[in-house]
């Protein structure tokens, strides 16, 4: 989202919220912790358009922090909150999603709501250390057919939504990508596009490990929820949209080769 939006500087002025200042170019910062509701007047002050996403793990998450959050919305005169959520996050009782768009729908905000489904990027962001010390791909169940979306994507939709407070005003939107992949179909992908021999096996990832019990458990849920569930049929919405398709499963990997490539591998070149 930031890297778009700066690449549009004439339509965007960037603030990030965020608890510490980290240096980053061409970006503001503004305190905001959701734990601290006395930073959201500063942090919302001559703020137009606000993005917001919930935090992965389930273990911090407070619905009262949001419910504050989208009043200090109103109180600042913010014209529209756009919210990034995920696929059939209506259906899943225990996801913070679902309340997040609840709280949403009833604030008399203006909103836009996109839920997305499973983002490339995740292959780089949970996998990645895994490929690279291993050649594996260490997942809860590798039967699980997953609907893949750049996460580049559905940048360019959250940022239309932004940009033009008419564009999706107060409606929610799923778009999903062009293909269903189980990660037998992943592993694949990525044996042919880097010549090397990846596996899979089933079992959490390495990045996963780490995490609180809490939220590994619900990682798992949410992996044995999507299998019963199935994968999402994919819809021309993201190019109706946007007016081109979206990107492929192949077209990320080559773009990440140099990422993917496990340690050995990139020494030989």
């Amino acid at each position: 989202m930031i890297h778009r939006a700066l690449r549009n500087e004439e339509l965007f002025n960037v603030y990030v919220g965020q608890r510490n200042y980290m240096s980053r170019e061409n970006v503001m910062y503004r305190t905001l912790d959701f734990h601290q509701t006395f930073t959201f007047k500063d942090a919302l002050k001559n703020i137009d358009f606000v993005f917001l996403t919930v935090p992965e793990n389930f273990s911090t998450f407070k619905k009262e922090n949001y419910e504050n959050f989208l009043q200090a919305c109103k109180l600042s005169g913010v014209k529209k909150v756009v919210l990034l959520s995920v696929h059939k996050a209506n259906s899943i009782w225990f996801m913070p999603l679902q309340q997040v768009e609840k709280l949403l729908i009833n604030s008399t905000l203006n909103y836009s709501i996109i839920r997305s489904t499973v983002f490339m990027q995740n292959i780089l962001r949970y996998y990645q250390v895994d490929i690279e010390t291993q050649k594996k791909v260490n997942i809860p169940n590798f039967n699980v057919k997953v609907n893949w979306i750049d996460a580049s994507d559905v940048a360019k939709v959250l940022l239309n939504a932004m940009h033009d407070i008419d564009f999706l005003l107060n409606k929610t939107v799923e778009i999903t990508g062009l293909e269903n992949r189980d990660f037998m179909e992943v592993t694949a992908k990525l044996s042919a596009s880097t010549n090397q021999d990846f596996q899979y096996k089933v079992g959490l990832p390495k990045f996963i490990k780490k995490l609180p019990v809490i939220d590994r458990l619900v990682f798992t849920i949410l992996s044995i929820y999507y299998f019963i569930l199935g994968a999402p049929t994919p819809t021309n919405t993201f190019e109706a949209l946007t007016g081109r398709p979206p990107r492929r499963l192949n077209e990320f990997i080559m773009r990440n080769l140099s990422v993917l490539m496990p340690d050995k591998a990139k020494n030989t070149f």
